[in-house]
């Protein structure tokens, strides 16, 4: 009951549902099933001749073949009888007050909602006249392996995968399929003779079980033996399917070349290479990755060819989006599906999509006007394939190819261990055990998409870097600027130069675990940066007996902001008129935007004693937060507690990567000799104003705030003296 998240709650409501239906049942039951469905088939005018069902102690029943099958011949046929499409569907008892129901209430109902309660009414209701394809439905599982029927331990093996961020949503939408009927069905009376339904046979737990047969059995509706009739209050989604009883029995293989045939006769199941006798008889689903195999049917393949990793990458530069719009009919997306594949390139129309949003726009307008032209601009539509070709300003290009590496590099961060994939539970039973297999094999295959595009990436940036190197030894310091950061030894690309352990990190939920600085600022809805920036100023006002960890480096972020604000940042030394250009001051109008809305939150929050929280500290110390937080797992942010160490370069040579234990490794781009020093890159601020007013006060650090001695005291601490 402490549970308050409803996509908590129901979570754990299927996972409860799971460990009741989850028991296997024996390998008698299950024979006198299948059994039934097979002498159910004959009696329809099937031709099973050809199956002989057997069971294996790893893999269940499977369907072998009675005797030799040349090749090209007909396997299994079952006649329309045996068919349930939605058409067929609809002559049954519940299928007919769901019509009834949704044309006196003028509803649209889901094709798929329908073809459930029809599953459901077979069932469970096998003595009702019209559950003709009852010996169907008592064949399938009780249970199903897809991920929506996971225990909350099983689930946490997903962790850091789309699978395991997406399931809440995707229960969701199951549920609102469900609740578009029930139980506002139950109370409805038809004018026909139909039954009353019984809510203890149509409830949640047997819908989810009956869409999850539906994800996992059904064939393409285009195998229909009849075309689909009109029916005004059915909705037909397009990937509509059907049930195929018998044939649905046979496992899948992507490299078995199998051929469904449908046709007023029914639907036909062959191969076209030869079956022995007593060899098992495959078909094949399509060419799927693990992720569609696992969330559609409950299992993985290992090694499977077709794994990609798939990344949604969010643009927030509408502005951006805007100007090329207008100025050349280019349609940006505000979010892109990229689908990484386990070997290949990484998908060019991906590539020039994030050019489009990091280049300048004069260097787009040069590349836009050189490929094609126009008589008339606000007619001219023109596509992104002429940003599919590197950028011809090598930092703008490794710039672009950075944010795309940035993201690869935090989903595989977030990914389970191997040695966390392979560590198996003693108490683990049977289905759990297969459970974690399936999940092992998915988030392989990932992490094999996702390196496989980090190692493309990382080649097209040293061809970059090819062409325009970024300084390899220590520059001149600027006046205000302490020490900077350089190798003490020479150092191989992709390794790490410096490691900032657990301790040296603060993370989103270390803040939150602070329980009395939380109810302070509960009432208030917090940006990540925001938050960080206020829990900084409050543990330097609280002093280092109650933050002894945490204390010496807000100290020094909150002292060294002030003067730096009046340098560095622009806000107190510039206006809207005096800003040299239209994009400065729209960059102004940003970071202040974000500033009122950090003094809106603060002020919002009384018992945290706004007395502490000046705008002008508020202002800075939210700056430094910005320009040092790095890309944490799921979408977070942590914050590594080295202040202004590392200057900012156009390009950068190290990279900032967050762990899955929590720590932060800067990771060289190339290989790096003794005495470097250590850029980071500029990350998503690809305009000299952006970098100006966000990363200013970071390289500019007053020469007192940081001394040698804490330099050094803070290397100490995150500094392997073994590798560094």
């Amino acid at each position: 009951h402490q549970l308050t998240n409803k996509p908590q709650l129901l979570l754990l409501q299927t996972a409860l549902m799971a460990a009741k239906r989850g028991r296997h049942e024996s390998a008698e039951a299950e024979e006198t099933k299948i059994e039934a469905l097979l002498a159910w088939a004959k009696e329809q005018g099937a031709d099973v001749s050809n199956i002989k069902m057997q069971c294996t102690p790893d893999r269940g029943w499977i369907v072998c073949a009675a005797k030799e099958v040349p090749e090209n011949t007909p396997f299994i046929h079952i006649p329309p009888a045996m068919i349930l499409d939605v058409d067929q569907a609809l002559h049954t008892h519940v299928a007919m007050m769901i019509k009834e129901y949704a044309e006196e209430n003028n509803l649209v109902v889901s094709a798929i909602t329908v073809l459930c309660c029809v599953l459901i009414q077979n069932r469970f209701e096998p003595d009702d006249p019209t559950s003709h394809w009852a010996p169907f439905a008592a064949a399938l599982p009780s249970c199903f392996d897809t991920p929506h029927w996971y225990s909350p331990a099983e689930r946490d093996l997903l962790r850091g995968t789309n699978i395991f961020y997406s399931l809440n949503d995707e229960l969701s939408n199951i549920q609102s399929l469900f609740h578009s009927l029930f139980p506002s069905l139950f109370s409805f009376t038809p004018t026909h003779s139909t039954p009353a339904l019984d809510p203890d046979i149509y409830t949640w737990e047997n819908f989810l079980w009956a869409h999850s047969a539906y994800t996992s059995r059904v064939f393409p509706a285009k195998l229909a033996p009849a075309p689909p009739t009109h029916t005004p209050w059915l909705l037909r989604p397009r990937t509509l399917g059907l049930w195929l009883p018998v044939i649905d029995l046979c496992n899948h293989s992507p490299l078995t070349r199998a051929t469904w045939t449908g046709s007023s006769d029914g639907v036909t199941l062959q191969q076209a290479a030869a079956v022995g006798q007593g060899q098992e008889y495959l078909n094949c689903y399509g060419q799927k990755d693990n992720e569609e195999l696992l969330m559609g049917y409950g299992f993985t393949l290992p090694h499977n060819k077709d794994d990609e990793a798939v990344l949604r990458l969010r643009f927030a530069n509408e502005e951006r989006a805007h100007l090329l719009s207008s100025g050349w009919a280019v349609d940006l997306p505000k979010s892109l599906r990229v689908a990484l594949p386990r070997t290949g390139a990484v998908p060019a129309a991906a590539l020039a999509c994030i050019r489009a949003y990091t280049a300048s726009l004069d260097g787009l307008t040069r590349r836009l006007r050189g490929s094609a032209s126009r008589a008339n601009t606000d007619e001219a539509h023109l596509a992104l394939s002429p940003l599919e070709a590197p950028l011809d300003d090598p930092e703008a290009e490794i710039a672009a190819l950075s944010v795309l590496r940035g993201e690869l590099g935090a989903r595989i961060a977030g990914l389970p261990s191997d040695t966390d994939e392979d560590r198996a539970d003693p108490s683990d039973g049977p289905r759990t055990a297969l459970r974690r297999t399936h999940c092992m094999h998915y988030i392989r295959g990932v992490r094999a998409a996702l390196t496989n595009g980090l190692t493309h990436l990382d080649e097209m940036i040293a061809r970059c870097y090819a062409q325009h190197p970024p300084p390899s030894l220590p520059s001149k310091h600027d006046s205000v600027f302490a020490p900077c950061v350089c190798a003490s030894r020479d150092v191989a690309s992709g390794e790490a130069v410096l490691v900032l352990p657990r301790d040296l990190v603060l993370t989103i939920e270390e803040i939150l675990a602070d329980d009395k600085f939380a109810r302070a600022v509960r009432h208030a809805a917090w940006p990540d940066e925001a938050l960080m920036a206020v829990y900084l100023i409050h543990v330097a006002k609280k002093g280092a007996e109650k933050y002894p960890r945490l204390f010496s480096i807000a100290d020094a972020i909150t002292r060294s902001a002030l003067p730096v604000q009046k340098v560095a940042l622009g806000l107190f030394n510039f206006t809207a008129d005096t800003l040299p250009s239209r994009a400065w001051r729209d960059e102004l109008e940003q970071v202040t935007s974000e500033v009122s809305t950090l003094h809106a939150c603060v002020a919002a929050c009384p018992r945290l004693g706004s007395e502490a929280f000046t705008p002008t500290l508020l202002t800075s110390v939210h700056a430094i937060v910005m320009a040092l937080a790095v890309q944490g797992p799921a979408d977070t942010i942590v914050l590594p507690l080295l202040p202004g160490l590392m200057r900012r370069h156009v390009v950068g040579n190290v990279v900032p990567v967050c762990t899955r234990d929590g720590s932060v490794e800067y990771r060289a781009r190339v290989p790096l000799p003794a005495g470097a020093e250590l850029l980071l890159p500029r990350g998503h601020c690809v305009q000299n104003e952006q970098c100006f007013l966000r990363y200013g006060q970071v390289f500019n650090l007053p020469h007192g705030a940081v001394s040698r001695e804490k330099v050094d005291a803070l290397l100490s601490q995150c500094l392997d003296s073994d590798k560094q």
